[in-house]
């Protein structure tokens, strides 16, 4: 049974949240523990939870209270949700429905004649992308789009053969779609055609970030700096037996949730993961991942969870803070690189740091960083579009100290 219409959800984490906001780990929202929420979204400071039985809740003041937002809305079994500027849709067991007033009440988006269920939504500039699973085949995940709101939809076929499609994500400018078979697809006209990007792998979830490409596959988790030209697998870290539906790419790092083990971390300027559940309960249970407020929220089979992001990506932990020690300049990954490298390197004091990359002649090809920065660990990429195929080299001066490392930029085959 569904909780009332428009009945203000409280619990003691209401009370605890302002006080515990700067502890180093997970506390848990006033959502309760009994809601399995099966799907997040934010828009501006306001979080949206879709739930697995009672429908869609609103959050305005980081979880501290939630409103339930069903009006209209036909079926109370929500497993996604997007915002297309202030419209909002909620891809439900029923169809997809619609809302141009923050939740506030819902009408009919279609996708109500087919058999099958909505699982997925998400909105790029006019078009509307839903997965659909067919009742008929539990393994059959169908990925539909919609150029006039959701009126009509058309079946979209990822060449050279169709495949389930799993997972779908968007930067706002280009769309990426994960299968059950046949990989990675990207498209940057709005579905209208596909360049198939990895191959013969089970994606279950993907993201992606400007040049960042992160998807959790059958393998672990791969990773790509270059919009997908080369990719590298990003395991060590993770647990043996891993199953993932929700992934996100923050700047400076890529979360991964897990079905049973909770939270990991992959920092940019690091190779292998971190499990951060300080704090999280009941194993995780991961479903889902939004960004608003300066904090990281999980929907989870127990609730809405939050956690800072300053001191995940700083590698703080409950312990203490971790601060380098040296100075150091990492070699750029990847390397060779096209068009886009990520470069790390560690303060162990606060500084004026500049980086610099530079062509053979000496000349500056582009200032990376040029301002006073505090201690810890730090990353940046370097864009060579435009610029000819080469070697590169990157300086980092900090204080009196300074390191260089070569940058190689090949031609394209």
């Amino acid at each position: 049974m569904g909780v009332h219409q428009n009945l203000p959800v409280l619990s003691i984490a209401s009370v605890l949240l302002l006080p515990l906001a700067s502890i180093a780990q997970w506390t848990q929202t006033a959502m309760p523990k009994s809601q399995s929420v099966l799907c997040l979204v934010s828009h501006g400071s306001e979080i949206y939870a879709g739930t697995n039985e009672d429908g869609v809740f609103s959050s305005t003041n980081g979880g501290a209270t939630w409103i339930l937002k069903n009006k209209g809305l036909g079926n109370l079994y929500v497993g996604g949700l997007a915002f297309s500027d202030t419209t909002m849709y909620a891809a439900t067991d029923s169809g997809l429905y619609v809302s141009t007033n923050d939740g506030d009440s819902w009408t009919s988006a279609g996708l109500t004649d087919i058999n099958a269920a909505v699982v997925h939504i998400v909105a790029l500039d006019t078009s509307l992308f839903a997965i659909t699973n067919d009742y008929s085949s539990a393994d059959q995940y169908t990925l539909r789009r919609s150029t006039d709101g959701g009126s009509t939809w058309a079946l979209v076929g990822l060449p050279p053969s169709y495949a389930s499609v799993l997972s779908v994500a968007t930067d706002g400018t280009i769309l990426l779609a994960g299968t059950t078979s046949n990989g990675i697809y990207r498209s940057s006209d709005e579905g209208g055609t596909w360049t198939r990007l990895d191959s013969d792998i089970f994606v279950s979830a993907v993201a992606v970030s400007g040049d960042t490409i992160a998807a959790c596959d059958s393998k672990g988790v791969q990773r790509s700096v270059n919009s997908g030209t080369t990719w590298s697998s990003q395991n060590t870290g993770l647990p043996t037996s891993f199953l993932a539906y929700a992934i996100t790419i923050d700047s400076s790092a890529v979360f991964v949730g897990t079905h049973s083990t909770g939270v990991y971390i992959l920092r940019h300027n690091s190779d292998g993961w971190s499990a951060i559940n300080d704090g999280l309960q009941d194993g995780g249970g991961v479903t889902s991942f939004a960004v608003a407020n300066g904090y990281l929220y999980a929907g989870t089979f127990a609730g809405v969870w939050r956690r800072p992001l300053t001191e995940m990506l700083t590698g703080f932990k409950s312990t203490g803070a971790i601060v380098p020690t040296s100075f150091s300049l990492s070699q750029n990954y990847p390397n060779p690189f096209n068009p886009s490298t990520v470069i790390s390197y560690t303060l162990p004091q606060n500084t004026l740091v500049t980086l610099r990359v530079y062509d053979v002649l000496g000349r500056v090809v582009q200032t990376l960083v040029d301002t006073r920065q505090s201690p810890g660990n730090h990353w940046v990429t370097f864009n060579a579009a435009g610029l000819p195929s080469g070697v590169y080299f990157c300086r980092l001066e900090a204080g009196s100290r300074h390191q260089t490392k070569k940058l190689f930029f090949p031609p394209e085959n």
